[in-house]
């Protein structure tokens, strides 16, 4: 009887370790394709060649770090779509918002008294201010265009956030909000330039 329970105990820690072993395979696969094109997309944005990045895609080659790499894309990405400038705008009225709410805000609601750090790190904000907000082709053109609209950005995430119980996470609609109004920001501001010029023009005559 004793063997034969030294029997089934082993035979159990046998198909229990199979099991695990075919678990943490499985994970680890999982892992792999989740990564696969992160990789890629990390190992391409330091290629400075976009034909080398065209003629690699079809090979291996497309996720190895060769040949003309650098931090040129990562610079052309600060200097020339504005990216900074869209962020520091989302972050600095996120900020204030926070801390206006926080000022003002009833004692009974305690999302209004969440400090300002704590929104970097709750919801998708950070996510949505990054990879989504900053999309030059959705966002507006102009700089003051830019800052009404991270201001839409910035200070509907935290109020639709704080003040809406049943929407708690408000950071793709104020982006949404914010691209169908960015066409709007820069026909203003164009409107504005062109009504100066034609009054420096008139001036000057």
């Amino acid at each position: 009887m004793a063997a034969t329970t030294t029997t089934h105990s082993t035979g159990y820690r046998v198909r229990r370790g199979i099991r695990s072993t075919l678990k943490y395979l499985l994970m680890m696969l999982l892992a792999f394709l989740f990564l696969f094109p992160i990789w890629f997309m990390l190992v391409s944005s330091f290629k400075q060649s976009e034909m080398q990045v065209t003629s690699d895609i079809s090979s291996l080659k497309a996720f190895i770090p060769y040949g003309d790499i650098g931090l040129q894309n990562y610079y052309d990405v600060f200097t020339q779509l504005e990216f900074g400038r869209m962020l520091f705008n989302s972050t600095f009225i996120m900020i204030t918002t926070v801390l206006l709410l926080n000022s003002l805000g009833p004692e009974g609601n305690p999302m209004f008294h969440v400090p300002w750090f704590w929104h970097f790190v709750i919801g998708g904000w950070a996510f949505g201010t990054v990879f989504l907000a900053t999309d030059p082709v959705a966002a507006a053109t102009t700089n003051p265009g830019r800052w009404g609209f991270g201001i839409l950005v910035g200070a509907l995430t935290i109020i639709v956030r704080v003040t809406n119980p049943s929407y708690y996470e408000g950071v793709v609609f104020a982006i949404l909000l914010a691209c169908i109004f960015s066409p709007m920001f820069d026909y203003l501001v164009v409107e504005r330039n062109i009504k100066r010029r034609k009054q420096r023009v008139e001036a000057s005559t």
